[in-house]
């Protein structure tokens, strides 16, 4: 069984209501056995600034080349007033953003970055399970430092056997914080050895301004910006197994059961993935893809929300940027 404490879900009232029922059963746990330590972590709500970008930005792999003469569609969006954000496509990078030069935290979206890290190291063959992970002592350990933090998490028994394929979908989907400190810890030996190897990996694929300090986006150190992380979106979407799970709207899986997908707009037409995430200091936070129909075919864009401090208005600010995507491209 899954519990989201961390990442914040719109989609449903109904999973609203598990996830509050499931945080109660995880605080009354941790009471009776010994007392709840609970992480607070500090939310300035600080209001980050923009810049307004009229040009577009190519993103690191060079595939766009601006006409001067026919401005690209996506220069049409309109962003939101609240948070900062990046608009552009698989095959073109970013096109617009409003996000300043500083990097900011980017919360679970780093889970992104943990299954690309892995899968460059141990990749999985599309239609088949991965590796068989066997968990222990320590990954129960993790279970209940992110309970305690009340953070994002999936039940787990040592001894039990979960397949790499399994593990990916509950923290892609499900956003599960232990799951991805178990699955960089089985391949890397530890999170910091993990890190410092994601760290290469970011620098190898062209990141300037991504950095990650953990394998979850719970610590704040996780940074990046919209445009960064647009890319983060076209390395995912060209990997077979991230995209397929992160399309998903729920996963049936042994030990964590039915998984939901965490994300905001994944009941949307078109919606192809990829990830949210929640924290105090990031704000809700949001990469999503679609394949938008355009003539007699589909556009395959992307979009990013960062440091969205309104919960209430997060849903229809980010449907706003998917349904002008789809009305540019209808046109």
């Amino acid at each position: 069984m899954y519990r989201n404490t961390n990442d914040y879900s719109f989609a449903r009232k109904k999973r609203e209501k598990k996830r509050h029922r499931k945080r109660l059963f995880v605080v009354a746990v941790l009471a009776v056995i010994g007392g709840l330590f609970v992480f607070m972590q500090s939310d300035s709500n600080e209001q980050v600034a923009t810049i307004q970008t009229e040009d577009i930005i190519p993103q690191p792999l060079g595939e766009y080349i601006q006409n001067v003469d026919e401005p690209h569609p996506l220069q049409q969006v309109e962003f939101p007033e609240e948070g900062v954000y990046a608009v552009g496509s698989l095959y073109e990078g970013t096109i617009k953003t409003n996000e300043s030069p500083e990097p900011i935290p980017m919360a679970s979206i780093t889970k992104v970055i943990t299954a690309l890290v892995v899968l460059d190291k141990a990749p999985i063959t599309p239609g088949e399970q991965g590796d068989t992970i066997t968990l222990e002592q320590k990954d129960e350990d993790y279970y209940w430092k992110y309970a305690s933090l009340l953070g994002t998490i999936t039940d787990v028994t040592a001894g039990e056997q979960m397949s790499q394929y399994d593990i990916l979908q509950t923290m892609l989907l499900a956003s599960s914080n232990n799951m991805s400190d178990t699955l960089v810890d089985h391949y890397f030996g530890s999170v910091d050895a993990y890190v410092e190897q994601a760290n290469a990996y970011l620098l190898r694929e062209g990141f300037s301004k991504t950095t990650v300090v953990d394998a979850t986006g719970f610590e704040p150190g996780s940074v990046s910006t919209p445009s960064e992380l647009i890319h983060v979106g076209q390395l995912a979407l060209r990997n077979p197994i991230i995209a397929e799970i992160a399309r998903k709207k729920e996963a049936s899986m042994p030990i964590a059961g039915t998984v939901p997908n965490y994300n905001v707009l994944i009941d949307e037409p078109h919606v192809t993935g990829l990830k949210p995430g929640f924290t105090d200091e990031a704000g809700s936070t949001l990469l999503f893809s679609a394949d938008v129909p355009v003539n007699d075919g589909t556009k395959s864009v992307i979009a990013v929300a960062m440091n969205h401090q309104k919960k209430l208005t997060f849903y229809q600010d980010t449907k706003s940027i998917l349904d002008q995507m789809r009305s540019i491209y209808a046109n």
